[in-house]
């Protein structure tokens, strides 16, 4: 979203809170896991718009008014924060609550994946670094890899099939597990 453009400012809805998005929920008798991470996605989304309004909004030039009133979508991002915060306490709480597999709850699976994601944009920035050309021309220093770049890349291509297959797995957990 551009900051300049007024036509592309989401306005978050006053009357949309946390209830009402669980009563829009798929499931028509318990909500899944799956639909309260939807309904932090959006709110966190809302903060970014409220922020970008508010930014809009924070300063005038001397006799103008601003679009809208920065204060108010002040108070309104103060509120998505609390209901942001209220959300990731209740996920947390489920989480720490559910099991991903027989050994680990899903908290524990959550922490895994994302050291498995940082051991990818690790891994990654090594072989970049290792495999860059930079040799400009024969004249040059060679430079060379110090590392073993083949392990390094079946290592890699290990760690990457390791996250995709826990993504696959949690997103399953998160649709069979309902929110009290």
């Amino acid at each position: 979203m551009e900051i300049g453009s007024h036509s592309m400012i989401h306005r978050r809805p006053t009357n949309l809170s946390l209830s009402h998005l669980s009563s829009l929920s798929l499931s028509t008798t318990l909500m899944k896991l799956a639909e309260l991470l939807l309904q932090r996605v959006q709110l966190q989304k809302d903060l970014l718009d409220q922020a970008a309004r508010i930014q809009l909004n924070a300063q005038v030039l001397e006799g103008e008014e601003p679009l809208e009133d920065p204060e108010l979508v002040l108070k309104e991002y103060w509120a998505t924060t609390e209901e942001l915060e209220t959300l990731q306490r209740r996920v947390q709480d489920i989480n720490v609550k559910s099991s991903y597999d027989e050994t680990r709850t899903m908290s524990h699976a959550l922490v895994r994946r994302e050291i498995l994601r940082k051991q990818v944009q690790t891994l990654s920035g090594i072989l970049a670094t290792a495999t860059a050309n930079s040799r400009y021309s024969t004249k040059d220093i060679k430079r060379v890899a110090a590392l073993d770049v083949p392990a390094l890349r079946e290592k890699l291509s290990f760690v990457k099939k390791e996250t995709q297959q826990m993504d696959i797995q949690i997103q399953k957990r998160n649709w069979n597990i309902e929110v009290p």
